[in-house]
């Protein structure tokens, strides 16, 4: 069979799974799964059936993955601000410190942490990126840079050491709502 009429099957084909039928428009045939196979052309037009429910099927299944990637990847958009070097605006979310946990462990930049320094840690923006951080409850801020990697929590943009959330004076709350803009 031509890849033409191969093509013209695939693309002219419907399911009637109500009547366990399957129905070609353009060749008007019934092909029941268990009937016998008469002459060449028969067999032939039943290898095209199947190949041609392969690729429907694959098509079907590889549609169903991307359109859970792609709900999967606008559900983090959403729960997950992203910062840009390029846009100079702010972008607001939530903030936590980490200290006695964390004191004298290896930061991502190699230094070993001290929780009395001023530092921030973010999951993307490069390390030594200046941020200015503003505590939305009383407007008190603080510059830092980004020296580690994280939070692991879910929701939270950044970690501050104790020192900057002392600064911040949000040692007492543990999460503080932030405003985070790029300095350059």
């Amino acid at each position: 069979m031509p890849l033409k009429h191969l093509i013209a099957l695939y693309y002219n084909l419907q399911f009637l799974p109500s009547l366990g039928l399957t129905y070609f428009k353009k060749y008007a045939l019934l092909i029941k799964p268990q009937s016998k196979i008469i002459n060449k052309e028969d067999r032939l037009l039943k290898k095209a059936f199947l190949i041609v429910m392969l690729i429907f099927g694959l098509e079907i299944v590889f549609f169903a993955l991307n359109c859970e990637a792609e709900a999967h990847q606008a559900q983090r958009a959403k729960s997950q601000k992203i910062f840009s070097l390029k846009t100079p605006n702010a972008v607001r979310g939530w903030a936590s410190w980490y200290g006695p946990g964390f004191q004298g462990k290896k930061m991502a930049n190699g230094k070993r942490f001290d929780m009395r320094q001023i530092s921030v840690a973010h999951r993307s923006l490069p390390l030594g990126t200046k941020v200015k951080i503003v505590n939305l409850r009383n407007r008190k801020s603080v510059i830092a840079f980004v020296s580690d990697r994280g939070p692991y929590v879910r929701g939270r943009s950044l970690d501050l050491s104790w020192g900057a959330a002392k600064k911040l004076d949000a040692v007492h709350d543990g999460v503080i709502p932030v405003e985070v803009q790029v300095k350059i």
